[in-house]
């Protein structure tokens, strides 16, 4: 999945956040590595391919642009 756009959701505590355990909306997973790709997009930008295990075993990758990331980065600013 290439992810070059997406929402950033910000809520001021655990309470406010989702419980994806409890609403069962997402399996749980977890993260194996970061691979970053230095030119990962046609206009020779980085990426970063996220890589997560399940556990029976299953593996998923979530590939992101830099871009997304360091939005993010900067959506938690320096608390993070």
């Amino acid at each position: 999945m290439n992810t070059n756009v997406a929402n950033i959701k910000i809520v001021k505590s655990i309470a406010e956040a989702p419980n994806y355990h409890k609403d069962k909306s997402h399996a749980a997973a977890s993260v194996e590595e970061f691979v970053v790709v230095r030119n990962g997009t046609q206009e020779g930008r980085s990426t970063v391919d996220i890589c997560f295990e399940d556990a029976q075993g299953n593996k998923f990758v979530a590939m992101v642009t830099g871009r997304v990331l360091r939005s993010v980065a900067a959506a938690i600013g320096d608390e993070g």
